[in-house]
């Protein structure tokens, strides 16, 4: 009842509905997720370690009493305008006696955001570690299968040098068995001229000592 009482002035009045625009923004967040850093075309923006960054949100008493629309990113704005509406308030409104209660809560509500946003980053890291995962799984796949095609090209290469190595080998044994007919047929004629060679031989040998002598020889 005396909070009541003491917030009927026009300027607390004014003071407490600032404050409760914020916070009914805040408590959205925290069910449904804080809002991403986005570009105009909606994209997610990351920071220079390449992780997501999440949109500005009050940390402190400090914070939510300064907050405006200037420290969202357009894509927020665009979803939540009521943050368009945001003014600033006196960090001295909620020490007043009359927001005691509400500054514990405020003060709860920013442990909660903490917690939401430690949560969101660690899923979002646990995803970004799984696709980073999976990217590198794909390129060792890719790696995987371009080797198995080197495999198979060198294994049909090696299968037609082995044919043509058979053939090779079996034109080797064709001709040296070819080689080795002819040698045979060379000596199986060598061995047959042999005898008549012999008998030419003797003959000239006979013709000559049968020659009557000449006529130094003759007697007188």
């Amino acid at each position: 009842m005396t909070e009541r009482k003491e917030t009927k002035s026009p300027l607390a009045l004014q003071a407490r509905e600032a404050i409760e625009a914020k916070l009914a923004v805040l408590r959205l967040w925290i069910e449904t997720g804080i809002p991403w850093v986005r570009n105009d075309e909606g994209r997610c923006v990351c920071d220079e370690k390449d992780e997501l960054q999440l949109d500005y949100f009050p940390k402190d008493m400090q914070g939510l009493s300064q907050w405006m629309h200037e420290s969202q990113c357009r894509y927020t704005l665009q979803k939540y305008p009521a943050i368009l509406t945001f003014r600033s308030f006196s960090r001295g409104t909620l020490d007043a006696p009359h927001n005691s209660t509400l500054k514990d809560d405020i003060r709860s509500l920013f442990d909660a955001l903490e917690q939401a946003a430690s949560a969101q980053l660690r899923k979002t890291k646990s995803k970004q570690d799984l696709a980073d995962a999976q990217a590198d799984g794909d390129q060792k796949q890719s790696y995987i299968d371009a080797l198995e095609r080197e495999i198979v090209k060198y294994r049909e290469q090696a299968r037609v040098a082995n044919e043509e190595l058979k053939e090779t080998r079996a034109l080797q044994v064709r001709q040296k068995r070819h080689y080795e007919d002819e040698l045979q047929k060379l000596s199986g004629r060598v061995t047959e001229a042999l005898p008549r060679r012999k008998t030419v031989v003797s003959l000239g040998k006979r013709a000559k000592s049968d020659t009557p002598p000449g006529r130094d020889g003759e007697e007188e």
